[in-house]
């Protein structure tokens, strides 16, 4: 997990990548379960924005900024 942040609602994950499409890894599954992370978002530069399974969600870089409210 390249950052962690503590919010009012509990710990929030965030790796980011340089490929276009990303994949859910095991070390994401891993930090969700030691961890206790309720979300996992994963930076990319990519143009779209999707599910990668339970928790963990793609966002393209462009919308960093817009993630705050989701994040608090």
């Amino acid at each position: 997990m390249d950052m962690v942040v503590e919010t009012s609602r509990g710990l929030v994950g965030f790796e980011f990548k340089a490929g276009p499409v990303p994949a859910r890894t095991r070390s994401m599954l891993e930090s969700i379960e030691d961890i206790g992370l309720r979300q996992v978002f994963v930076i990319h530069p990519g143009e779209r924005r999707f599910d990668l399974g339970e928790k963990i969600e793609a966002v393209p870089i462009r919308q960093l900024a817009t993630l705050r409210d989701e994040v608090q």
